[in-house]
């Protein structure tokens, strides 16, 4: 079963802008449009990588730490990564985790990372951000702590 990763940004963003902030590299950039780009990048970071824009009436539930985590967006967009059925994960999420850091560092929308629909990783409101899954996730693999602050 692939492994899927899911960042949801509060944002009406255009498809163009949020594949920049992603993938700065125009030949890693995803293509698309009418809010939807996809770029193979398996070969080169070990995911493919979708950008969905322009969604409304959002809605994500998810386990945490806390229990059971919702939240319902009004506007936002999705930059969503396929992992595969990778047997060696920590190259591929540290690469993952690297664009969500500069999708994060590019702007200031709300935002959660949720590892196959249902897991929530962190989530970041008001410009403070919250991990969940530790140790489990973050502690599995060395150095992914570290990528996101």
């Amino acid at each position: 079963m692939a492994i899927q990763y899911t960042l949801t940004l509060a944002a009406a963003l255009s498809v163009a802008e949020l594949a920049a902030r992603a993938m700065p590299e125009p030949a890693h950039r995803p293509i698309g449009r009418d809010g939807l780009a996809t770029a193979d990048l398996y070969d080169s970071h070990g995911f493919a990588l979708t950008v969905l824009t322009g969604k409304t009436n959002g809605y994500v539930e998810a386990d945490s730490d806390l229990g059971v985590f919702e939240w319902e967006p009004a506007d936002y967009s999705l930059v969503m990564f396929d992992l595969g059925k990778a047997d060696r994960l920590a190259r591929p999420l540290a690469a993952m985790l690297t664009v969500v850091r500069r999708v994060l560092d590019s702007g200031d929308e709300d935002a959660v990372l949720v590892e196959n629909d249902d897991v929530l990783l962190f989530k970041r409101f008001g410009g403070v951000l919250v991990k969940h899954g530790r140790p489990g996730f973050w502690g599995h693999y060395p150095g992914l702590d570290e990528l996101i602050r």
